[in-house]
């Protein structure tokens, strides 16, 4: 493990010199490529390493957790927890990755874990849109299998919507007719009583009131 890090920090420290002191016209691509390749070998072999890493050094894994979890609660405590979005998406996609590690070496099957992992992260991107999704094609389908009972309307409650409805309707015709879009000629050629539909035009308390005019 100690020569893992020993050769991981090398590499990056003769990084560092390549592109302080080469001019940036040098081709750094085969560098930059080489460096990376190197970065990813040692990481794969302390991956598959890590087993027999966390058996030899138990003592110094446990250790280092213990300090780094002593010093993150002391600067919590001190500063507070933090407050702005981006570290609360930070501290959830770390305990959602330490969640899936933690799933993947719970079992001994590979195929079980990694489906178990697949199902939780397919709900995590998922979960915003595909159970609303679900929701309506079942309460479309249960609409279509077992249809609401329609209520029917009571007199009292049909006269009073035909009394709005039409004062409604007739506030909407007095509109149109004070509009300059209206063509009065054309209105009163159609009307049966002329006389009445003015009378009407000209009140302002609904048709009832106009009805008792005529009367």
């Amino acid at each position: 493990m100690s020569s893992a890090l020993n050769n991981c920090s090398r590499h990056q420290a003769c990084k560092f010199l390549f592109d302080c002191f080469l001019n940036h016209d040098f081709n750094w691509l085969p560098i930059l490529i080489g460096g990376w390749s190197l970065s990813v070998y040692i990481l794969h072999f302390a991956w598959k390493n890590l087993a027999m890493i966390a058996v030899q050094y138990q003592n110094y894994l446990v250790a280092y957790f213990v300090t780094v979890m002593a010093v993150s609660l002391a600067v919590c405590y001190k500063r507070g927890p933090p407050s702005d979005s981006r570290s609360h998406d930070i501290a959830q996609w770390t305990l959602q990755a330490i969640s899936l590690l933690v799933i993947y070496a719970s079992s001994q099957v590979d195929e079980v874990s990694v489906g178990v992992i697949a199902l939780l992260v397919f709900h995590q991107l998922t979960r915003s849109w595909l159970w609303s999704l679900l929701f309506r094609m079942f309460g479309f389908i249960w609409r279509k299998v077992v249809p609401p009972k329609r209520r029917l309307l009571t007199m009292e409650e049909y006269e009073k919507e035909g009394q709005e409805t039409t004062k409604r309707e007739l506030q909407r015709l007095r509109e149109y007719c004070r509009s300059p879009e209206a063509d009065v000629w054309k209105i009163t050629s159609r009307v049966h009583d002329p006389r009445r539909s003015a009378t009407a035009h000209r009140a302002r308390k609904g048709y009832h009131s106009a009805s008792r005019e005529d009367d």
